[in-house]
């Protein structure tokens, strides 16, 4: 019963996180620190747009994981 409340908070949370990354990818940002370390967010950013496109994908891989590997431990 832990599991299954642990794995549902697992991918409850991929989930919540998807728009925020589907937001990077369309609007291009990128996460840097400014000149007092302070992390800024910065949107047009060429570099980024790969990162963050191969970042929507394996948010389904990383769910898909998690809940393969719950299976399997309640198979056995």
């Amino acid at each position: 019963p832990g599991r299954i409340i642990a794995v549902g908070a697992a991918v409850g949370l991929i989930v919540a996180v998807y728009p925020a990354n589907l937001d990077m990818y369309l609007h291009d940002v990128d996460i840097r620190p400014d000149q007092d370390g302070r992390i800024q967010r910065v949107e047009g950013s060429e570099s980024a747009r790969t990162r963050n496109l191969l970042r929507l994908p394996l948010q389904f891989v990383f769910a898909w994981l998690v809940w393969r590997h719950t299976r399997e431990e309640t198979a056995r």
